[in-house]
């Protein structure tokens, strides 16, 4: 029930960000929504998203920075609790496999966003949501953070084009020309196959042009004469210093969260609470 409170609230918050946007107290009424959204379900990703958003609309990227670094980390938090919950099990069995432990610690963590999205169906988290976070991220030029999801997305669902469009702009930011290139190239491959069964594809012209119009076209290489062998390898080897980078982004965003004082207290919310139940 918190859960969909949150949601609701998060809606409404939503709503005085686009079509109530001149609306008399507009803004403090969707900071206003989005503070009850965190105190009904402080694990809602798509809040910290929104309220990341709303700073960034108020050109105030600090504060949208850091609320976008704490709903990637509530998100890898999930990750965790669920992949130490396996471990336990796993312990109790006498013949459980070994070969985990050989795992180094930083493919651990991204086997767990992996695990994590691959089960967006039966999860409140839905592909959507990471996709607005990910847009979000790239708007605040938060560029490795967003190649840490996108790359753990594309695990989940490997035939949406917009996961490879955003790749490839973030590879582009990133001053890495023949990734961008791949990435482009695999989004522009789907576009061509129109396949009218996969809703997710449905903006995808659109998310392609968009991306291209951020990208010196002439700048990137031709794909026919990439080795893609080659390419793939320095991916993983990118993949293990960009996981530091998140490490680091991570803890960042823990100390921001620890600093922040601005929160309802608990008596307001029992009065929400308490007002919300007499009108059920």
């Amino acid at each position: 029930l918190r859960a969909h409170i949150s949601n609701v609230y998060v809606s409404l918050a939503e709503l005085f960000m686009t079509d109530l946007c001149d609306e008399e107290n507009a803004q403090n009424e969707c900071e206003k929504h989005l503070r009850l959204a965190l105190q009904f379900d402080d694990n809602n990703i798509e809040a910290f998203a929104t309220f990341a958003q709303f700073k960034h609309c108020q050109a105030n990227d600090t504060e949208a920075i850091r609320f976008f670094a704490i709903g990637i980390q509530k998100l890898y938090a999930m990750q965790f609790e669920e992949e130490d919950q396996d471990e336990q099990k796993e312990q109790l069995q006498p013949n459980a496999n070994d070969d985990d432990d050989c795992k180094d610690n930083e493919e651990r963590k991204m086997e767990a966003v992996e695990d994590k999205l691959d089960a967006l169906n039966e999860e409140a988290l839905s592909i959507d949501s990471c996709l607005m976070i990910i847009r979000i991220g790239i708007e605040l030029e938060q560029y490795e953070p967003c190649m840490i999801l996108l790359r753990a997305l594309l695990n989940a669902n490997d035939e949406i084009g917009e996961i490879y469009a955003l790749g490839a702009l973030c590879w582009y930011k990133l001053d890495n020309k023949p990734e961008a290139a791949v990435w482009l190239h695999n989004a522009q491959i789907i576009l061509s196959m129109d396949d009218e069964d996969n809703a997710w594809n449905d903006d995808l012209k659109a998310v392609l042009e968009a991306v291209e119009n951020e990208m010196d076209m002439n700048t990137l290489p031709d794909i026919s004469k990439l080795n893609l062998e080659e390419q793939e390898e320095e991916e993983e080897d990118v993949d293990g210093d960009d996981q530091v980078d998140i490490d680091a982004f991570l803890r960042d965003a823990e100390e921001k969260r620890n600093a922040d004082s601005d929160e309802l207290e608990d008596d307001d919310l029992e009065e929400i609470q308490r007002k919300m139940m007499r009108t059920m």
